[in-house]
């Protein structure tokens, strides 16, 4: 069997600490790939990253748009919005006249610069702005639409605006328009083609009109076009098996991004030429629920240490090893 193996070495920095923390803690990654591909990701690099304690329970959902982070605690029942340049901390509680959140699960920043977020328990995704000012509900409960009932467990958008959700309650992705009315929906529970158990995951591909599922109890990430027809199911390299596939997205460079919530591990796919990393982090994940990043910069959810952990990644040198 042919392996190419990457080390990375490099710092973490965890943020569930007053202050600054500058661990030396070692990064160690792999890689394993039949044909043997050129890997880009080489040197991972402590970033220092002065924050206010976030004081998490149990971090589910994690976004990051320029300085701003955002994170989902569903054991707290909020959402925690984090300016990383000047400090600003905002806590969203009320969902609207629906009251306090019950179990917000995901989160993306969105359209018209809104925070989008996904409440399991409320069967709701809501809309607010940086100051937590709510402007917007899907399903629309506009009067005289008919309310299309979701169980929400993750979120993304198209390049229309519309709106894909992860519907953990009826085994399905439900589409939304951008005012919020139901579209479309496709999937059922089941374990063939195109069907799901427990869907915890969803990122599209704006240029190529793909939708990625993580099918996360078929121990697979499914592929669909923007219609919801199914195309295929995402091919993994021999000598990788999925355990529990979550928090999928896609970065500006064209890398789908998930953690595995059971083998505490992150993978990095490279969407052109399909070479695939996989991170394990030595300070230690358990149950990790949600990932995001730019391409470069990280930040994981780390659900059972109750913390986030970010890292950045440079390019570095590949090793090659076969046996």
């Amino acid at each position: 069997m042919k392996q190419q193996i990457l080390k990375w070495v490099g710092a973490i920095v965890i943020l569930a600490t007053v202050g600054t923390y500058w661990g030396l803690k070692q990064v160690q990654g792999y890689f394993l790939q039949a044909d043997l591909k050129f890997v880009r990701h080489g040197m991972v690099t402590a970033q220092r990253i002065n924050t206010v304690n976030l004081d998490l329970e149990r971090p589910m959902g994690v976004a990051a748009k320029g300085d701003l982070l955002a994170v989902a605690d569903a054991g707290k029942q909020k959402v925690i919005i984090l300016n990383t340049k000047n400090k600003k901390r905002t806590e969203i509680i009320q969902a609207g006249d629906l009251g306090r959140f019950s179990y917000p699960v995901d989160l993306v920043f969105g359209p018209k610069g809104l925070l989008y977020v996904a409440d399991l328990y409320k069967g709701r995704v809501f809309a607010f702005d940086l100051n937590g000012k709510l402007h917007k509900i899907y399903p629309s409960t506009a009067p005289g639409e008919e309310v299309t009932a979701i169980s929400p467990t993750a979120i993304a958008f198209d390049k229309k605006g519309n709106l894909y959700v992860t519907d953990v309650g009826r085994q399905r992705v439900a589409v939304f328009d951008p005012a919020g009315r139901f579209l479309f929906s496709f999937g059922q529970e089941g374990t063939g083609k195109g069907e799901f158990l427990f869907p915890n995951g969803i990122a599209v591909d704006t240029a190529g009109n793909k939708v990625y599922v993580a099918d996360t109890n078929n121990l697979r990430i499914q592929v669909f076009n923007e219609k919801g027809k199914f195309e295929t199911v995402f091919p993994m390299p021999q000598g990788i098996r999925l355990s529990a596939p979550r928090g999928l997205t896609i970065t500006g460079k064209k890398e789908l991004l998930f953690v595995d919530a059971l083998a505490n591990q992150i993978y990095f796919i490279n969407l052109k030429s399909r070479t695939t990393n996989v991170v394990e982090l030595s300070a230690g994940m358990a149950f990790p629920n949600d990932i995001t990043g730019n391409g470069r910069k990280f930040f994981v959810a780390d659900r059972g240490n109750k913390r986030l952990i970010s890292f950045t990644i440079n390019s570095g040198e590949v090793k090659k090893h076969e046996e």
